[in-house]
C-alpha cells in the first residue's frame, strides 16, 4: 500500500469517526478524562508543578470546574447502563467559570510530567481567549489530541518501509481512533510510539551501519520522550536494536550505546521532574467520577519482590481474553452487544494485514526476538505499575490493566509474528487490503453507532 494512500485514509478515519468520538462521548464518559484535564487545565495557566495540600496533590481551580466534575460523576455510569439522557447534559454545558477565590481538587493517578500535556494546554489557552465554559475547553482539549494524533500517526505511514497495512490496521482500529479522540496524553504518546516504530524500522531497512549525528540526535530526543513521559513504554526505546539485527555482521556496540544514552537520558529526566513534582503523602484517595482509591505506591513492589513477580503471570492468564476485546472495543458497556461482531472484524483485519505485508518484508530471527521482547517488557512493566498504583493490598493480581496499554507495543508484536511470504498473486492482495480496510470501515461505524445508541434518546 503506498504512503500517500495509507496516510489519506488515515486521516478520513480521524476526520469522520474520530470527530464522531469526540461528539459522541458524553463529557468524563472515560474516566481517566478528569486528572488529564486539571492537569493540562494547570499547564495552561502556568503551572507547571502540582500543589500539595493534606498530603494529597492537586490543583487550585475555578470553583464553576469543581461544579462541573461533580455534576459529571454520574454520566459515566448512566451512559454505560445506557440510561443517560441528552438533556441532562444540559447542566453541564451551563456551568461557567466563576472568577471567584479558587478551590482545591485532588489530581489523582501517576505524577505524569507536564510537556505531555503542553499541546492540550494550548488549546485551552487559545480557547480561553473566546470566555469558554470548562465544558468547552474539555471539546478544545479532545480535538487537539485528535489533531496531534493524526499528525503523528500520518507521518508514520508515510515513512514506515514496510508493515504499512499492518500499522494502518492498529491505529485505525476503534480503541486507538477512541484514545486519540480524549482528553489524555495516551493518544498523543500513542502516535509518537507509532511514529518512532516507523523511524526505526525505516533505519533498519536502509541498513546504515555508523549512525549520522542528526540521527543520533532524533533518537536521543524521542527515546527520551517516551520514556520520560511513562515510564511503562520505555522498554519501546529497545526497538533501536532493529538497526543492527537487520542482518548479520552489522556491529551492535554503536546502537547499544545510543539505546542506552536514550534510556539514561529519560530515566534522568524521570528523576529530575520527581524532585520537582510534590510527592503526596496520602497516596490513596478517592477520584471524583470513578470513586475508586488511586495512587502510587512504589513500595509495595519492594515488600513482597516474589508475590509481585508472581503477580505477573497472574494477571496474564486471567486478563489475557480482555485484552483481546479491549483492543478492539473501547468501552464495556452493558446493554450492547456490538463488541461479538467488532472484535472479529478487528483481529481479522490484522490477520490479513500481516498476510498481505508478508510477501513484502521478512524481518531477521534477531528482529524477531528483539519485537517479541519490546512487547513482552511493555506488558511486565505495565502490569508492575497497575500493581504499584492502584491494585488494593489484598490481592495477588493487578487489576485495572487495560488492553490499550498495549497499543504502543503492538507493531513490535506484529513485526515477530509475521509470517512467511506466502506470494500471494497482485490481484488477491489488492482484494486483501480493500476487505481489510472495508472491515475497519465496519469496526469503527458499529463503535459509532453503539455511542450514540447508549444514550437514552427518551424525552426528559
Amino acid at each position: 500500500m503506498d504512503g500517500r494512500l495509507a496516510g489519506w485514509l488515515l486521516f478520513a478515519f480521524a476526520a469522520i469517526f474520530g470527530t464522531g468520538y469526540v461528539v459522541s462521548l458524553p463529557p468524563f464518559g472515560w474516566g481517566d478524562e478528569v486528572p488529564h484535564y486539571l492537569r493540562a487545565l494547570r499547564v495552561s495557566e502556568g503551572h507547571l508543578i502540582p500543589h500539595l495540600a493534606d498530603g494529597v496533590r492537586g490543583a487550585m481551580v475555578d470553583p464553576g470546574v469543581d461544579q462541573m466534575l461533580a455534576g459529571a460523576a454520574w454520566t459515566t455510569v448512566s451512559w454505560k447502563e445506557c440510561t443517560l439522557r441528552l438533556s441532562s447534559l444540559a447542566p453541564l454545558f451551563a456551568r461557567r467559570f466563576g472568577n471567584r477565590t479558587r478551590t482545591f481538587t485532588p489530581e489523582y493517578g501517576a505524577p505524569y510530567p507536564p510537556v505531555g500535556s503542553l499541546h492540550i494546554a494550548a488549546a485551552m489557552s487559545f480557547v480561553r481567549l473566546f470566555h469558554p465554559t470548562p465544558l468547552a475547553m474539555l471539546y478544545a482539549a479532545r480535538l487537539a489530541n485528535l489533531a496531534i494524533w493524526t499528525t503523528l500517526v500520518v507521518v508514520a505511514l508515510r515513512l514506515i518501509p514496510a508493515l504499512r497495512l499492518t500499522l494502518l490496521a492498529i491505529v485505525a482500529a476503534p480503541t486507538a481512533l477512541f484514545v486519540a479522540s480524549t482528553c489524555s496524553l495516551d493518544g498523543p504518546l500513542d502516535g509518537l510510539a507509532f511514529l518512532w516504530f516507523a523511524l526505526m524500522l525505516r533505519l533498519a531497512v536502509r541498513a546504515e551501519d555508523t549512525p549520522r549525528p542528526v540521527i543520533v540526535a532524533s533518537i536521543l530526543i524521542l527515546g527520551s520522550l517516551l520514556a520520560f513521559i511513562k515510564l511503562a513504554y520505555a522498554p519501546l526505546v529497545f526497538l533501536v536494536l532493529l538497526i543492527p539485527a537487520a542482518r548479520k555482521g552489522r556491529p551492535w556496540w554503536r546502537w547499544i550505546a545510543i539505546c542506552g544514552g536514550a534510556l539514561a537520558l529519560g530515566f534522568a529526566a524521570i528523576a529530575l521532574w520527581l524532585r520537582l513534582v510534590p510527592l503526596p503523602t496520602s497516596v490513596h484517595f478517592r477520584d471524583p467520577i470513578g470513586g475508586g482509591p488511586t495512587g502510587f505506591d512504589p513500595s509495595r513492589l519492594l515488600e513482597n519482590p516474589m508475590g509481585v513477580l508472581a503477580a505477573v503471570p497472574r494477571t496474564i492468564w486471567v486478563e489475557a481474553y480482555p485484552w483481546l476485546i479491549n483492543l478492539a472495543w473501547p468501552q464495556w458497556t452493558e446493554c450492547l452487544v456490538a463488541h461479538h461482531i467488532t472484535v472479529p472484524l478487528v483481529w481479522g483485519a490484522l490477520g490479513i494485514a500481516l498476510a498481505v505485508d508478508a510477501d513484502g518484508f521478512r524481518p531477521t530471527r534477531e528482529q524477531r526476538v528483539v519485537g517479541l521482547s519490546v512487547f513482552v517488557g511493555v506488558l511486565v512493566i505495565s502490569v508492575l505499575v497497575a500493581f504499584a498504583a492502584w491494585t488494593p493490598g489484598a490481592e495477588s493480581r493487578a487489576v485495572g490493566v487495560h488492553g490499550r496499554y498495549l497499543l504502543p507495543a503492538l507493531p513490535a508484536l506484529g513485526l515477530a509474528a509475521i509470517p512467511p511470504a506466502l506470494g500471494l498473486p497482485p490481484r488477491l492482495r489488492s482484494a486483501l487490503r480493500v476487505t481489510a480496510v472495508l472491515a475497519l470501515v465496519a469496526s469503527v461505524a458499529l463503535v459509532q453507532i453503539a455511542f450514540i445508541r447508549q444514550y437514552d434518546w427518551g424525552p426528559g
